[in-house]
C-alpha cells in the first residue's frame, strides 16, 4: 500500500490524534443535543397539556351570558 511522507510526520500525527479526540466529543455532544431535544420536546407537550387544562376550567370562559 503506498503512504505519504506525512503519514509518518510526528506532527501530521498530532494533528490526526487532535482531530479524532475532538471528533469523539463532537459524537457525544451530539448525543447530548438528541437527548435534550427529546425532554424539551416531553416538557413543551406537558406545557400545552397544563395550559389546555387550565383554559377549560377557567370560570371566565365557562360563564358566557
Amino acid at each position: 500500500m503506498l503512504t505519504f511522507p506525512l503519514d509518518e510526520d510526528p506532527y501530521f500525527e498530532e494533528l490526526r490524534e487532535r482531530r479524532d479526540h475532538y471528533q469523539a466529543i463532537v459524537n457525544e455532544l451530539m448525543n447530548d443535543l438528541v437527548i435534550a431535544n427529546k425532554e424539551k420536546e416531553v416538557l413543551l407537550a406537558n406545557k400545552d397539556n397544563l395550559e389546555k387544562a387550565i383554559a377549560e376550567v377557567d370560570p371566565k370562559n365557562k360563564c358566557k351570558a
